[in-house]
C-alpha cells in the first residue's frame, strides 16, 4: 500500500466523520451543543487537520484548527456548566 493511498484514506476517514456528524445534526439525532456532537466534530476536525497538514494545505489546516478549537471550547463549557448544575 502506498503512502499516498494511506494519506488519502486518512482524509476520507476525517471527511466521513464530519459528514456523519452533520447527518446526525440535520436528522435531529444530535443537538449542536451536545457533548457527543462536539466530540465527534473534534475527532473529525483533528483528523482533517492532520490530513491537510500532511498534504501542505495551509488554509485548510487553519480552517480545521479553528474547528478543533471551537469544538473543544464548547465541549469544555458544556462540561463545566453540567458540573455546576449537579452541585
Amino acid at each position: 500500500m502506498s503512502l499516498k493511498l494511506i494519506i488519502e484514506g486518512i482524509g476520507i476517514i476525517g471527511m466521513g466523520i464530519i459528514l456523519f456528524n452533520l447527518y446526525m445534526l440535520e436528522t435531529g439525532r444530535e443537538k449542536a451543543k451536545s457533548r457527543m456532537y462536539l466530540s465527534i466534530g473534534f475527532v473529525g476536525s483533528v483528523i482533517l487537520t492532520a490530513y491537510s497538514f500532511i498534504t501542505g494545505s495551509v488554509l485548510f489546516t487553519v480552517l480545521n484548527l479553528v474547528f478543533v478549537a471551537v469544538n473543544a471550547y464548547w465541549y469544555l463549557r458544556i462540561k463545566k456548566n453540567s458540573k455546576k448544575g449537579k452541585k
